[in-house]
């Protein structure tokens, strides 16, 4: 469920809430210690054990980003540049 709540976020005692247990949020389920990064493209989670290599994904993504720009600047199909 999505939305917004009147309710605080006081913890009630004998309601059954837990700390550091997973959660599903969005359909996604989350465990202490994953990470969880958003912007506005959209949110992430991540098990600490998997962000070394996303990184490294990422990080190789922005730097080919700027050729990439220059390239749909410079009139060329995205066919191409993006081996559709």
């Amino acid at each position: 469920m999505r939305g917004t709540s009147c309710l605080t976020t006081k913890r009630i005692y004998g309601d059954g809430s837990a700390v550091n247990v997973p959660v599903e949020c969005g359909g996604v389920r989350v465990h202490p210690g994953d990470w969880v990064l958003g912007d506005a493209n959209g949110v992430i989670v991540l098990a600490p054990a998997a962000a070394a290599e996303v990184l490294e994904q990422a990080l190789a993504s922005d730097a080919a980003e700027p050729a990439l720009l220059a390239r749909i600047a410079a009139g060329e199909p995205l066919e191409s540049i993006l081996a559709l």
